[in-house]
Protein backbone atom coordinates (compact mmCIF):
# COMPACT_ATOMS: atom_id res chain seq x y z
CA UNK A 1 0.00 0.00 0.00
CA UNK A 2 1.02 3.61 -0.43
CA UNK A 3 2.37 5.14 2.80
CA UNK A 4 0.29 7.85 4.44
CA UNK A 5 1.82 11.11 5.65
CA UNK A 6 1.88 9.69 9.18
CA UNK A 7 3.70 6.55 8.00
CA UNK A 8 6.24 8.63 6.08
CA UNK A 9 6.95 10.79 9.12
CA UNK A 10 7.47 7.69 11.25
CA UNK A 11 9.82 6.13 8.68
CA UNK A 12 11.77 9.34 8.16
CA UNK A 13 12.25 10.04 11.86
CA UNK A 14 13.30 6.46 12.65
CA UNK A 15 15.76 6.27 9.75
CA UNK A 16 17.17 9.70 10.61
CA UNK A 17 17.68 8.50 14.19
CA UNK A 18 19.47 5.38 12.96
CA UNK A 19 21.50 7.15 10.29
CA UNK A 20 22.10 10.76 11.46
CA UNK A 21 22.33 13.18 8.55
CA UNK A 22 20.65 10.82 6.06
CA UNK A 23 18.65 12.38 3.23
CA UNK A 24 15.51 10.40 4.04
CA UNK A 25 13.47 11.97 1.24
CA UNK A 26 15.93 10.56 -1.30
CA UNK A 27 16.03 7.10 0.29
CA UNK A 28 12.26 6.82 0.74
CA UNK A 29 11.09 8.01 -2.67
CA UNK A 30 8.92 5.62 -4.71
CA UNK A 31 8.14 3.16 -1.93
CA UNK A 32 5.26 1.02 -0.77
CA UNK A 33 4.76 -0.47 2.68
CA UNK A 34 2.99 -3.39 4.27
CA UNK A 35 1.43 -3.20 7.70
CA UNK A 36 0.98 -5.73 10.47
CA UNK A 37 -2.66 -6.83 10.69
CA UNK A 38 -2.48 -7.08 14.48
CA UNK A 39 -0.62 -3.91 15.43
CA UNK A 40 -0.91 -1.68 12.36
CA UNK A 41 2.85 -1.04 12.45
CA UNK A 42 4.95 -0.87 9.32
CA UNK A 43 6.47 -4.34 8.81
CA UNK A 44 8.30 -3.80 5.54
CA UNK A 45 9.29 -1.09 3.07
CA UNK A 46 9.44 -2.02 -0.62
CA UNK A 47 10.51 -0.42 -3.89
CA UNK A 48 7.36 0.60 -5.77
CA UNK A 49 8.54 -0.52 -9.23
CA UNK A 50 10.37 -3.79 -8.53
CA UNK A 51 8.63 -4.74 -5.24
CA UNK A 52 12.07 -5.57 -3.74
CA UNK A 53 12.23 -5.18 0.04
CA UNK A 54 14.33 -2.23 1.22
CA UNK A 55 13.78 -2.28 5.01
CA UNK A 56 12.18 -4.58 7.56
CA UNK A 57 11.11 -3.79 11.11
CA UNK A 58 13.11 -5.19 14.02
CA UNK A 59 10.28 -5.67 16.48
CA UNK A 60 12.26 -5.64 19.73
CA UNK A 61 13.42 -2.02 19.32
CA UNK A 62 11.38 -0.55 16.44
CA UNK A 63 14.33 0.07 14.14
CA UNK A 64 14.30 -0.58 10.42
CA UNK A 65 16.92 -3.00 9.10
CA UNK A 66 18.13 -2.29 5.58
CA UNK A 67 18.47 -5.10 3.09
CA UNK A 68 21.37 -4.83 0.66
CA UNK A 69 19.10 -2.99 -1.79
CA UNK A 70 18.09 -0.59 0.99
CA UNK A 71 21.76 -0.09 1.86
CA UNK A 72 22.44 0.72 -1.80
CA UNK A 73 19.77 3.42 -1.63
CA UNK A 74 21.42 4.85 1.47
CA UNK A 75 24.83 4.73 -0.25
CA UNK A 76 23.46 6.32 -3.46
CA UNK A 77 21.97 9.19 -1.46
CA UNK A 78 25.51 10.32 -0.60
CA UNK A 79 25.38 9.29 3.06
CA UNK A 80 28.85 8.85 4.58
CA UNK A 81 28.09 7.98 8.21
CA UNK A 82 27.86 4.59 9.95
CA UNK A 83 30.68 3.38 7.71
CA UNK A 84 33.16 0.57 8.29
CA UNK A 85 36.04 0.20 5.82
CA UNK A 86 37.71 -3.21 5.43
CA UNK A 87 41.18 -4.22 4.24
CA UNK A 88 41.44 -5.55 0.69
CA UNK A 89 42.33 -9.07 1.86
CA UNK A 90 39.09 -9.38 3.87
CA UNK A 91 36.77 -7.76 1.31
CA UNK A 92 36.01 -10.91 -0.74
CA UNK A 93 34.89 -12.74 2.39
CA UNK A 94 32.68 -9.86 3.52
CA UNK A 95 31.13 -9.72 0.03
CA UNK A 96 30.16 -13.38 0.43
CA UNK A 97 28.37 -12.64 3.70
CA UNK A 98 31.04 -13.57 6.25
CA UNK A 99 31.37 -11.55 9.44
CA UNK A 100 33.86 -8.68 9.71
CA UNK A 101 36.59 -8.94 12.36
CA UNK A 102 38.36 -6.09 14.11
CA UNK A 103 41.84 -6.94 12.87
CA UNK A 104 40.74 -6.27 9.25
CA UNK A 105 39.17 -2.85 9.92
CA UNK A 106 40.88 0.12 8.26
CA UNK A 107 38.50 2.72 9.67
CA UNK A 108 35.15 2.95 11.41
CA UNK A 109 32.85 5.83 12.18
CA UNK A 110 33.17 7.23 15.70
CA UNK A 111 29.37 7.52 15.92
CA UNK A 112 28.92 3.72 15.69
CA UNK A 113 27.59 2.09 18.86
CA UNK A 114 26.93 -1.56 19.62
CA UNK A 115 23.74 -2.74 17.93
CA UNK A 116 23.61 -0.04 15.27
CA UNK A 117 23.25 -0.91 11.61
CA UNK A 118 26.41 -0.16 9.63
CA UNK A 119 27.45 -0.15 5.98
CA UNK A 120 30.62 -2.12 5.20
CA UNK A 121 32.88 -0.88 2.39
CA UNK A 122 36.16 -1.88 0.78
CA UNK A 123 39.05 0.59 0.53
CA UNK A 124 37.86 1.64 -2.94
CA UNK A 125 34.51 2.84 -1.56
CA UNK A 126 32.43 -0.06 -2.91
CA UNK A 127 29.54 -1.20 -0.73
CA UNK A 128 30.15 -4.81 0.33
CA UNK A 129 27.54 -5.50 3.00
CA UNK A 130 25.24 -4.24 5.70
CA UNK A 131 25.20 -5.60 9.22
CA UNK A 132 24.99 -4.99 12.95
CA UNK A 133 27.92 -3.51 14.89
CA UNK A 134 29.21 -5.76 17.66
CA UNK A 135 31.76 -3.21 18.91
CA UNK A 136 31.72 0.60 19.15
CA UNK A 137 33.43 2.37 16.24
CA UNK A 138 36.49 3.51 18.19
CA UNK A 139 37.09 -0.05 19.47
CA UNK A 140 36.81 -1.60 16.00
CA UNK A 141 39.94 0.28 14.95
CA UNK A 142 41.89 -0.37 18.15
CA UNK A 143 41.13 -4.02 18.85
CA UNK A 144 43.13 -6.72 17.10
CA UNK A 145 40.71 -9.55 17.83
CA UNK A 146 37.00 -10.07 18.06
CA UNK A 147 33.91 -9.66 15.95
CA UNK A 148 33.29 -6.13 14.65
CA UNK A 149 30.23 -6.50 12.38
CA UNK A 150 27.78 -9.37 12.05
CA UNK A 151 26.92 -9.22 8.35
CA UNK A 152 23.26 -9.72 7.42
CA UNK A 153 23.10 -8.86 3.72
CA UNK A 154 25.98 -8.73 1.28
CA UNK A 155 26.58 -8.02 -2.38
CA UNK A 156 26.89 -11.68 -3.40
CA UNK A 157 24.01 -12.89 -1.23
CA UNK A 158 21.66 -10.29 -2.69
CA UNK A 159 22.06 -11.37 -6.29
Amino acid sequence: MEPSLNHMEKLESTLYFQFPGLDTAEVLKDITINLSRKTGRIRGVFDRDSNIQLFSLRTNDGRYLPTFTGALRIHDSGYTGMRVVMEDEASPFIAKGKSAFCKHIVSAGKEIIVGSEVLVYDIGGNLLAVGTAQQPGYAMEELQSGLAVRVKHSVEKST
